[in-house]
């Protein structure tokens, strides 16, 4: 009889820890403003550099503008430029969340767009408090051969 009393003493103290140690952890969940970044994703290349916000964009701007220079760009006419959203992720991992002005580009164009995109190596993530949190950027594509 003591060591049942004992016994569920016991395992009632340790689930009343274990539940209280898991609260403060959600609720600070709960508190955390995803909305905002503490720290943009980082390419290797911008590692030293004291503005790294710039420095991301100019990267990734190159970086989608040298995938988007592999695709030929015959099929597209009548567009000048469009914007895309991409979305790097908590393992800093890139896709296309939404294509705007998509209206004159092809099926088979945004198929490969959107391949490409996906073809950039990882990443550094966007971080908040510490903690890796997906982010969206929205890019301006302008098409060289494209004509009015």
């Amino acid at each position: 009889m003591k060591k049942t009393l004992i016994i569920l003493f016991v395992s009632i103290a340790l689930s009343n820890c274990t539940s209280s140690s898991k609260k403060p952890q959600i609720d600070l969940l709960k508190e955390l403003d995803l909305t905002t970044i503490d720290n943009y994703p980082a390419f290797d290349s911008c590692a030293d550099e004291m503005d790294k916000k710039s420095c991301f964009y100019k990267e990734l701007t190159t970086t989608v503008q040298e995938q988007l220079d592999t695709i030929a760009l015959d099929d597209i006419f009548g567009v000048d430029s469009f914007f895309i959203y991409v979305k790097i992720d908590t393992k800093g991992n890139f896709t296309v969340e939404k294509i705007e002005n998509k209206a004159d580009l092809t099926r088979d164009f945004i198929l490969l767009l959107k391949e490409k995109i996906n073809e950039i190596p990882s990443i550094s993530p966007a971080l908040k408090q510490g903690i890796p949190t997906n982010s969206t950027y929205k890019i301006r594509i302008n098409l060289k051969n494209a004509t009015a």
